[in-house]
């Protein structure tokens, strides 16, 4: 391989960096040109290679590749109530510099690299090594007051670089469609539709109680349940009951153990006997009054008759 030298003859010697600059580069393209190498990043045969503005530049991005982490960066992160959380922390060429998570709700220091400072066992580190290390913040299972901004903070020496993240917990919450009470004919099928709102992960086990006893698969009850959320499709569940009898009136609620509930009234009605009364009192009939009522209406004239004169 033919080595890349850089002649002094190349350089404009007056447009170079300060003295101790200058040194500094003449050191490096010594080293590169003897070692037949490049510098990082850098083409020896750049002309413009000896301005103060391509040194800047190079310095400069020398000096944020070395940097832990980017300061004052901002992540967003949604979980959903009872999963777990971790608020991840990567940083490069750490070393033995601290590493801590602080809440700043209220300026809490949570964790310093492996050690924990609250008795919360909810919250741990999890660390993974390796070129770019990971010091993720874990909280399981996460609840709806652990909403708020976290920091991740790394001492440097000359100060601290911190990378801050707002985290949102967000709780399912069951709603039954349709009106608030269910009025169903005794005989007639019953089927209530479940949809929970605002899950971003499995919700788990949905549940259904009549008058707050657990539902279960019988011959006449069915349960049909989607836990997991889509683009396009809420998680749901579906309740059916056939043949609707008076003993299945009640107070139906739809929920889990992380998801808000929603409940509604169901009424079976006798409907044949119903609609018979409806049709005996309806238009274009006449009540027939009772035997009794027509015996005094009789009886009433002879009573209020004038007194027979003797």
């Amino acid at each position: 391989m033919q080595s890349q030298c850089l002649m002094s003859d190349q350089i404009d010697m007056t447009r170079m960096p300060g003295r101790v600059e200058l040194f500094r580069v003449t050191a490096i393209l010594l080293y590169y040109n003897v070692a037949a190498k490049s510098l990082p990043g850098v083409d020896l045969n750049d002309p413009s290679l000896a301005t103060d503005e391509f040194w800047q530049r190079y310095y400069a991005r020398l000096s944020e590749q070395q940097r832990p982490l980017e300061n004052n960066s901002w992540v967003d992160v949604t979980v959903q109530s009872g999963d777990r959380a971790a608020l991840s922390c990567r940083v490069k060429l750490l070393g033995s510099r601290p590493i801590s998570w602080i809440r700043r709700r209220d300026f809490h220091v949570l964790t310093s690299r492996s050690t924990v400072f609250t008795n919360d066992a909810r919250f741990s580190v999890q660390h993974r090594s390796g070129p770019v290390e990971d010091w993720a913040l874990s909280v399981s299972p996460v609840t709806a007051s652990d909403s708020g901004v976290y920091e991740c903070q790394v001492s440097t020496g000359q100060g601290t670089l911190s990378q801050l993240v707002n985290m949102t917990v967000v709780q399912p919450a069951a709603r039954i469609l349709g009106a608030e009470v269910h009025r169903i004919e005794e005989g007639s099928d019953v089927t209530i539709l479940c949809v929970i709102d605002q899950a971003v992960s499995d919700v788990g086990a949905i549940q259904w109680w009549r008058d707050n006893r657990s539902l279960a698969d019988s011959e006449r009850v069915s349960l049909q349940s989607s836990t997991s959320p889509t683009p396009a499709r809420s998680p749901r569940s579906q309740l059916h009951v056939r043949r609707a009898t008076f003993l299945d009136s009640g107070l139906y609620t739809c929920g889990g153990p992380h998801v808000q509930a929603d409940s509604v009234q169901v009424m079976v009605t006798e409907g044949d006997k119903i609609a018979a009364i409806q049709r005996r009192g309806g238009a274009g009939s006449v009540p027939r009054p009772p035997t009794l009522l027509v015996s005094l209406l009789a009886v009433v004239p002879l009573l209020t008759a004038s007194p027979v004169t003797r």
